[in-house]
């Protein structure tokens, strides 16, 4: 009985050493949990070296630095920063020489023929192209004093040079001279370099004459394709036209001439004449007539850059 007593007092006691084994082993595995997860988070947050002594703003600063750095609405796109460093790198009179360019592209916008001004009125314009010639120019310009009539006269600078006397006459009468070259040259065949001198020679020489610089121009036939840019970029805007009389074809009669201007024209029509570079003497013979039947039509005249609304010339 007693031996009986004694297993059983040794399994009661060795019962309560494996369970409290059992409970300290345990805690001691969720202590060692924790301190594992302290560790790695304590990995994670490398510590910060202070200053030995920092200012009172020096938390702020570095916060506000920290914002602008992860902001990305703050940063700089690389080619804006490029393009912000190209230009203040730019030097002084590169930047002048740019900024002219710029505004003699928004005087002459885009290479540009015009044809005809606005059509809400019925004013036109009457234009007499490659003279001055000494026959028909002086009777032209003498038709046109009688009826008040201005004209536009896009003259060849060869024949300004050779009568120099009715180009004045032409300015001093009131009516509009226009660069038509020096040579009545067909622009798209020519280099860049002679489509330049063709416009300098004749404006020099009708400048010399007036004190006139002109700022409008007339391709001989028309024909400007190519050379848009390049008259553009002489300071010229190229004035072509509307209604061709055809009088420049041989023996065109001044009723011929009168029936195909009067069933082209129309409120701010451009009407092609010709006051030199041949016989002229239907066209001296038709005016009047035009003038005339036109007025009764209600129509008035005006030069070229009255109806489109431009200077004649650059010093205007």
């Amino acid at each position: 009985m007693q031996e009986t007593w004694l297993r059983a007092g040794l399994l009661f006691f060795l019962g309560i050493w494996v369970i409290g084994s059992s409970m300290y082993n345990l805690s001691y595995a969720n202590n060692a949990g924790e301190r594992m997860q302290r560790q790695a988070e304590g990995n994670n947050h490398a510590p910060q070296v202070e200053p030995a002594d920092p200012s009172p703003s020096a938390p702020s600063e570095q916060k506000e630095g920290a914002e602008t750095e992860d902001n990305p609405e703050t940063e700089t796109h690389p080619k804006e920063k490029s393009q912000r460093e190209s230009a203040s790198s730019t030097p002084e009179p590169a930047r002048a020489a740019q900024k002219q360019e710029e505004e003699k592209s928004r005087k002459h916008p885009a290479p540009l023929v015009i044809y005809h001004g606005p059509k809400q009125e019925k004013k036109v314009a009457l234009t007499f192209d490659d003279g001055p010639d000494p026959v028909y120019t002086p009777k032209i310009l003498d038709i046109l004093r009688k009826k008040k009539v201005p004209g536009t006269f896009f003259v060849v600078g060869r024949e300004v040079k050779a009568y120099p006397g009715i180009t004045v006459q032409i300015a001093a009468e009131g009516h509009v001279l226009a660069n038509h070259t020096w040579n009545h040259a067909y622009l798209p065949d020519l280099k860049k370099k002679e489509v330049k001198e063709e416009l300098v020679r004749t404006a020099q020489v009708v400048e010399k004459l007036t004190g006139r610089e002109m700022e409008l121009m007339r391709p001989p036939y028309g024909a400007v394709a190519g050379q848009e840019k390049e008259v553009a970029h002489n300071g010229y805007r190229m004035i072509n036209w509307d209604v061709d009389s055809l009088d420049w074809k041989g023996r065109r009669t001044p009723a011929q001439i009168l029936q195909t201007v009067k069933s082209q024209v129309q409120p701010g029509s451009i009407i092609l004449l010709h006051s030199g570079g041949g016989n002229r003497s239907a066209t001296v013979k038709t005016l009047p007539l035009l003038i005339d039947q036109l007025q009764a039509k209600g129509y008035s005249f005006v030069t070229v850059d009255e109806l489109i609304g431009v200077p004649a010339y650059r010093s205007e």
